[in-house]
């Protein structure tokens, strides 16, 4: 990763203790295609993006900040392919993203030390029960906007179907609508009237001005 900052995702997987041994096994196969979904949407080389999930149900992601809102989405929208469950029930994240330097890279990036791994597990420690996204950098103004904006990026995602989580990695892709409809073999009204009521517009415009503030 040819950068001087980084972003680490430090996240617990919620309802993981309703989850069967059979589906908890899952999990790391979960995280192999989400690193491989953000490396290929975000245009990168396979393995920059990185992930390890330790005490079965905690984890982090470490990835160049430009891509960390794509890796949130693109993990939420896996998680509600892999276990397709009521709403209600549904296996989500909580997770803190901290923007900043990391002075030591280990193998297992969990032994990775610097500002950025630091800082995204105290947000993690102070994430209020009522939310499941936090987000840090070295800007407050940026801090206090993206949270502003993450917070009720929350409620969206948070409705998701597991037929809706599906299109996310085409959306993100970039593909039209008539392109996704081919791919998935459905009708153009039935993908226009998924993407709307998965609040896609909302998404796509928090994307935009992310890129624009990091």
């Amino acid at each position: 990763m040819k950068t001087d900052r980084f972003a680490v995702i430090t996240g617990d997987v919620i309802k993981s203790s309703k989850l069967t041994a059979g589906e908890l096994s899952r999990l790391p196969a979960v995280f192999v295609q989400v690193v491989n979904e953000v490396d290929r949407i975000c245009k990168q080389p396979a393995g920059t993006t990185k992930y390890s999930i330790f005490r079965g149900d905690s984890f982090q992601i470490i990835t160049p900040p430009a891509c960390a809102l794509k890796t949130l989405i693109i993990l939420r929208a896996e998680l509600r392919k892999t276990y397709p469950k009521t709403v209600a029930n549904a296996v989500d994240v909580r997770t803190a993203v901290a923007i900043g330097t990391v002075s030591h890279f280990a193998d297992n990036i969990t032994e990775s030390t610097g500002e950025a791994f630091t800082k995204s597990g105290h947000l993690l420690d102070k994430l209020p029960h009522s939310r499941q996204t936090i987000f840090g950098s070295a800007i407050p103004e940026t801090d206090k906007e993206l949270n502003t904006s993450l917070s009720l990026a929350d409620e969206i995602i948070r409705k998701w179907t597991s037929s809706q989580a599906s299109l996310i990695s085409y959306l993100l892709s970039g593909l039209t609508q008539q392109e996704i409809a081919l791919e998935t073999g459905s009708s153009q009204p039935t993908i226009l009237r998924k993407v709307k009521s998965l609040g896609w517009q909302g998404i796509s415009d928090l994307l935009i001005r992310y890129d624009e503030i990091i």
